[in-house]
């Protein structure tokens, strides 16, 4: 297994800038997520992860089934990255291939000035009814 990666703010601006297919994925609970999230991120709690991320529901979500060979960076907002590092180890035990957690989560990216999207409507959330769906709160 390969170990966790981290990423630092600088080289997630870099791989958003790029056109790269990446997903971000916040980690923390869905009020968490209502308060700011990274532009485009899709909140799947670390509770859930398991079930969003298991092929049985992946192939409902052309986003999900694809991550597998893509980048996915997980983020919370512990300057330690607990949750997200621990969701990282996760999906590569689950068979994800490139998988970072953010250093310094949601905070040291908005310490660094970058904006929060604070709007959920244009945003995938996961649902405890176990489904990924658009629009609306998780």
């Amino acid at each position: 297994q390969a170990s966790t990666r981290r990423v630092d703010v600088e080289r997630l601006l870099a791989w958003m800038a790029s056109g790269e297919p990446l997903l971000l994925v916040d980690v923390r609970e869905p009020d968490e997520y209502r308060a700011g999230h990274l532009p485009g991120a899709l909140s799947i709690p670390r509770g859930l992860l398991e079930p969003a991320a298991d092929r049985e529901y992946v192939a409902h979500d052309p986003e999900l089934a694809v991550a597998r060979w893509r980048r996915v960076v997980l983020y919370c907002d512990c300057p330690t990255g607990a949750r997200a590092v621990f969701a990282a180890e996760v999906l590569q035990r689950m068979g994800f291939q490139h998988v970072f957690y953010l250093a310094g989560g949601i905070g040291m990216w908005q310490a660094e000035g970058l904006p929060v999207e604070l709007r959920v409507d244009a945003v995938r959330c996961y649902r405890r009814r176990g489904r990924l769906s658009e629009g609306g709160a998780g």
